[in-house]
């Protein structure tokens, strides 16, 4: 029964994590004052939600595995974790290409992805 409940709120977090470039995207746009690019914006982070959710899967989770190994799972493990992460989807998706403004966006978009993904997990785990 515990393996099921524990499955299930990786699961669910899991896709919440998907939602991390609509959050993170919006905090980007509100950031550099472009309010009134905030509803492209979450349209566009919407739209990319599979290959956030791939990468979560891909990347994010081992990750959480690794940190619950070592009893690593806090909010500053799941951070340092997204902004890696958001790092990395940055320099896969862009062939490689460094620009700071897509370096920002992509980190606030990993960061964003892994604190939705501990909220979730820890909400649940407590429930």
């Amino acid at each position: 029964m515990a393996v099921a409940k524990e499955s299930r709120s990786i699961a669910l977090s899991l896709v919440a994590a998907g939602f991390g470039p609509a959050v993170g995207g919006t905090l980007f746009s509100a950031l550099r004052g472009e309010f009134g690019d905030i509803p492209t914006g979450l349209m566009i982070s919407l739209a990319v939600y599979p290959v956030a959710f791939i990468f979560a899967c891909i990347f994010g989770l081992p990750l959480f595995f690794l940190a619950r190994r070592f009893k690593l799972v806090q909010w500053w493990f799941a951070t340092a974790s997204g902004l890696l992460v958001g790092c990395a989807a940055q320099f896969f998706m862009l062939n490689g290409t460094h620009h700071l403004e897509n370096l920002i966006l992509y980190a606030l978009e990993g960061i964003s992805s892994a604190l939705l993904f501990f909220t979730v997990w820890r909400w649940r785990a407590h429930a």
